[in-house]
């Protein structure tokens, strides 16, 4: 009878330990991976506490693990391989937007909408290494 209980102790620890393996091996596989959420909003810029015009913002949030550089965005315009590039946008530090964010670090670019009727398509950010991340339309 002690053999069969040291047979089912051996067998629930190594179950245990091929579970806490595989969850490792998931968890070590997320770590490198880039993570960024992308919001469109509309914005008012408020100065003196008097509303002004509405205007468009672009929120890049990082949830990496590492340091990502975000270098431009913008709107890709629906059934189109044309996009809309904000290229100087308005930031709340008024430093320029291409900028290193670190783990867990936003950053908010606004700008003026365009006065155009045709709709804005999905928000977008382009990182240094050419990845992009969509996120939104407004």
């Amino acid at each position: 009878m002690t053999g069969n209980v040291k047979d089912i102790i051996t067998i629930s620890f190594a179950s245990v330990g091929a579970v806490l393996g595989v969850i490792n091996t998931v968890h070590a596989f997320n770590q490198d991976r880039l993570r960024l959420i992308i919001r469109a909003k509309h914005a008012y810029f408020v100065p003196y506490g008097v509303p002004g015009a509405k205007m468009g913002s672009i929120e890049v949030i990082s949830l990496s693990a590492f340091p990502v550089f975000v270098s431009e965005i913008g709107f890709k315009i629906p059934n189109q391989t044309d996009r809309l590039v904000i290229t100087q946008p308005i930031t709340g530090d008024g430093l320029q937007f291409a900028r290193r964010l670190e783990p867990r670090q936003s950053i908010s670019g606004y700008f003026d909408l365009p006065n155009s009727s045709s709709p804005l398509g999905k928000s977008y950010a382009r990182t240094d290494c050419d990845e992009w991340i969509h996120g939104n339309s407004l």
